[in-house]
């Protein structure tokens, strides 16, 4: 039985000489300065040094099967395998051009059929055994379907069983790609605004996700059920019911690899400026669609566009709520109206009068007080008496422990208070004025408490805090607009 000896190498960069023909656009782009002064001469320097190793391979033969990678075209393995004419092998070269970023390829050089079809082999001083091999490789949908149509690669596909790996389809899996790719300790002198990344992914996995078939479930929903998040009326079951009815999710849509090459882009495209903020990535999103070379049909153009304008909406809710808490982030004014929610509430639901506190008198619980909170997080008035009831009961069984009742550990009731306290304090801030070239001293120095909250709370700088302050400074004015228009 014949003995196989298989190698790899990465040849570093043997690209073709500086002024190929052989070399398209994208490539010119791309690894320009790497060809600076790559002359004839140094490539066939590069070639016979790595034939003078290979050469040793084997005891002197030479590898039955070698992959190489970081190679530019079929044309400089040629030239290797020219090279390699002496050992008296007949190597074949399987390779494709692939969509590598730079535009380098991977490819085999091979002399044998495989001991994947023979199942034996017999090792140096040792007796002939039986084996099971595989090769594992990995590649993206169209350029497999490029290998299956390729006549040349008839032994190669007879020996291939094909296994689909979908794209990441939860959104926090696909955030910590680029939170490891673009660290702190790996961007030095740029800050990363909050929610860029979570954006950019959040985009990228509703293309790979398919439509739900409930009416009732928007795309968006869905993926924030994927990302364990609840909504009312789904359960664990409901999501593997969402995931079973599917047939190609995470199949297609937008790859990592695209996400990477656009963030990059937002990071070298101002160079003087020190922080990227989410609306420079989706920019840089959105123009590379126009030139993307696996999106062609204008209906996935418009479908990948649309989801662009949904994660903008998103965007929206998510600053507006920061900007929100960071209004009503007076410890002391929550607290104290915390506690007037409570006594009201317990005067409610023990049936009791409120004294007043500046006049003596006892009175009714105040409803509208209570009501003002409730509906910020849309409790009906259907059902106000169970909520009331199970903030009481809440407050009961600390009680009953020895603990003191806070706010914060009720999440429900904590956003119901910064919200009131936001309605009630923005008029005073009036961040509408932002866009404004003019703002009186006064409400200046509250922004900047606002802002100085933003940076402390949710990790902005002073940079991009100001540009989501005029952002959401923005989406109140057009909302001032609205209302008077109505």
């Amino acid at each position: 039985m014949q003995e196989y000896c298989v190698a790899f190498w990465n040849v570093e960069n043997l690209f073709d000489e500086e002024d190929s023909p052989r070399r398209t656009e994208k490539l010119e782009r791309t690894i320009r300065r790497e060809l600076k002064n790559w002359t004839p001469e140094l490539l066939d320097r590069k070639l016979d040094q790595l034939a003078s190793i290979i050469r040793q391979i084997n005891d002197g033969n030479g590898p039955d099967l070698m992959g190489v990678c970081e190679v530019e075209n079929k044309h400089v393995l040629d030239l290797l395998v020219g090279k390699l004419a002496g050992l008296g092998r007949n190597y074949k070269i399987a390779h494709d051009n692939t969509e590598d970023n730079r535009g380098i390829d991977v490819a085999f050089l091979y002399d044998l059929l495989g001991a994947s079809q023979e199942h034996k082999i017999k090792p140096k001083k040792f007796a002939q055994t039986d084996i099971d091999e595989v090769i594992i490789g990995h590649t993206n949908e169209p350029e497999y379907k490029k290998l299956q149509s390729n006549e040349f690669m008839e032994a190669l596909r007879d020996r291939t069983v094909k296994i689909d790996v979908p794209y990441i389809t939860k959104l926090s899996n696909e955030i910590k790609i680029y939170e490891k790719d673009y660290s702190k300790e790996k961007i030095r002198g740029k800050h990363i605004a909050p929610h860029t990344f979570e954006l950019a992914s959040m985009w990228a996995v509703l293309t790979r996700l398919e439509d739900p078939r409930k009416a009732q479930l928007t795309l968006m929903q869905k993926l924030k059920l994927y990302d364990g998040k609840t909504l009312p009326g789904f359960t664990e079951d409901n999501i593997k019911e969402l995931r079973l009815e599917t047939v190609r999710e995470g199949m297609e849509g937008i790859s990592p690899r695209y996400i990477q090459d656009k963030i990059s882009n937002a990071l070298v495209s101002d160079e003087e400026g020190t922080c990227v903020n989410p609306f420079m990535v989706l920019n840089e999103l959105e123009e590379g669609l126009r030139h993307h070379s696996l999106i062609t049909g204008d209906d996935q153009k418009k479908r990948y566009g649309e989801l662009l304008s949904d994660v903008k909406e998103e965007y929206e809710d998510m600053v507006k709520t920061e900007v929100q808490r960071a209004i009503a982030a007076d410890e002391e004014a929550l607290v104290r109206l915390c506690g007037n929610y409570i006594d009201h509430l317990k005067a409610y639901t023990q049936k009791e009068k409120v004294k007043n506190k500046y006049t003596g008198a006892d009175e009714e619980p105040d409803e509208r007080l209570m009501r003002s909170i409730e509906q910020k997080i849309d409790i009906p008035e259907s059902r106000k008496d169970d909520f009331r009831r199970e903030v009481m009961n809440y407050i009961g069984a600390l009680a009953l422990e020895g603990k003191t009742f806070d706010y914060r550990s009720n999440e429900r009731l904590q956003k119901a208070l910064e919200l009131k306290l936001f309605e009630d304090q923005k008029d005073s801030i009036k961040l509408s004025t932002l866009i404004s070239s003019v703002v009186d001293k006064e409400t200046q120095e509250k922004i900047d408490v606002v802002k100085s909250r933003m940076i402390k709370y949710y990790g902005y700088c002073d940079i991009c805090a100001t540009d989501v302050l005029n952002f959401v400074a923005s989406i109140f004015a057009r909302g001032d607009i609205k209302e008077s228009l109505q």
